[in-house]
């Protein structure tokens, strides 16, 4: 029914336990009761309410860390407001060449508004499995009614729709939630960022958990931190290359180039000194023959048997 990640944790765990409760009701053909609801929802609450306390804890920890002030931190235990504080501890990010400053504050509307949408729906599956939960039955791997009438038949509209209404809120709202975890994690971790961040929509409480376990870490900017060591390996390169063109081997090694070389290349390259060790190029002249002394012609040398 609900995707997994696509709603507040709370929720998932509610529609997960209400799922698994409706179908052992329709292999016994029985109804489930309001009580058995309450209690589906009161477990959801309490396990949303243990996870978002440990949440609470970890930001607080890690929004004191990188110098947020007091009353900034309250935030941490205060719902749909603990993401307007981890935009606060991510700050500014660039997302596809656009600066990003309060992707926080956009990331809680969205659950507010996601919240809001689950509120309703939880109440129109009161509505339909419940109160007229006699009517309803399963064909083609879905859900039908009979005999409904007055605000049911609107319900039923409702919650024939709420798959499409879920591709947009949900869909917004997890989009904006992996942005937002995405440049959280990179704060904090520099190989796992991703996998963590597509874990907080795809695993409920996953979020929730992970922010309490990093709550000791210090903020580092990896990005920053990346940039920096590129730019001193382009530096060490470049006084690599000084070096050797104000020393004997030339800025390209031994064997010569544009600056030169005390012994010259060996292999007669155009840039590089010659074979002779001198700075002009090397000459096309005829090498000597090895095999001279067996010519046609032999030398005069005073040999009586020539």
């Amino acid at each position: 029914m609900i995707g997994i990640g696509y709603y507040p944790s709370w929720f998932t765990v509610f529609t997960a336990l209400f799922d698994m409760r409706l179908d052992g009701h329709r292999e016994n053909d029985s109804l489930m009761t309001l009580e058995e609801m309450l209690i589906l929802g009161g477990v959801a609450l309490i396990v949303g309410l243990v996870v978002f306390i440990l949440q609470g804890i970890g930001l607080y920890k890690l929004g004191k860390r990188a110098g947020i002030g007091k009353k900034t931190l309250a935030m941490a235990f205060l719902p749909f407001v603990n993401l307007m504080l981890v935009g606060k501890i991510v700050g500014e990010i660039s997302f596809f060449g656009k600066k990003l400053r309060h992707l926080g504050l956009y990331a809680m509307l969205a659950e507010i508004v996601s919240t809001a949408y689950c509120l309703v729906l939880a109440y129109a599956m009161y509505v339909l499995f419940i109160q007229n939960g006699a009517s309803v039955e399963i064909l083609n791997g879905y859900y039908t009614w009979n005999g409904l009438e007055g605000a049911a038949i609107h319900w039923k509209a409702f919650y024939d729709a709420h798959v499409y209404i879920e591709m947009i809120v949900g869909l917004v709202y997890a989009v904006l939630v992996l942005v937002l975890m995405l440049s959280f994690f990179r704060r904090y971790t520099a190989r796992m960022g991703v996998l963590f961040s597509l874990l907080t929509v795809m695993v409920p409480c996953f979020r929730e958990i992970i922010i309490f376990v990093f709550r000791n870490r210090e903020l580092v900017d990896y990005a920053a931190l990346y940039r920096a060591r590129q730019e001193e390996i382009r530096r060490r390169q470049q006084q690599q290359q000084q070096q050797w063109g104000n020393g004997p081997y030339g800025p390209y090694g031994p064997y010569g180039g544009m600056g030169g070389s005390q012994y010259g290349n060996p292999y007669g390259t155009q840039n590089g000194g010659n074979a002779s060790g001198n700075s002009q190029t090397a000459t096309s002249a005829e090498p000597e023959d090895p095999f001279g002394e067996f010519s046609e012609t032999p030398k005069d040398d005073g040999d009586p048997f020539q």
